[in-house]
């Protein structure tokens, strides 16, 4: 599904957000390979859940890219903030 999308993107095939008609094709996208050892850097940071950036020596040869949102800590606040989505 993602390389279907992807390609729909580097294609011309998308729109864009908006009334902005469809967005140009690309003549940079680059194909993605898959990594089970990027995969295990990144579950192994997500298992933490700090929010912080690792030292490189932690994933040598790979860069990360850490987002944090802020979230509601119970129930209730959980459901309030996902039905004003």
């Amino acid at each position: 599904m993602h390389n279907r999308l992807r390609g729909n993107i580097a294609r011309g095939q998308t729109e864009r957000n908006g009334d902005l008609g469809i967005a140009p094709p690309t003549s940079t996208m680059y194909k993605l390979r898959y990594d089970c050892d990027a995969e295990s850097y990144a579950q192994q940071h997500v298992n933490t859940c700090d929010g912080v950036h690792q030292p490189d020596s932690g994933h040598p040869g790979y860069k990360e890219n850490v987002n944090v949102l802020g979230r509601p800590s119970n129930f209730e606040g959980a459901a309030q903030w996902v039905s004003r989505t």
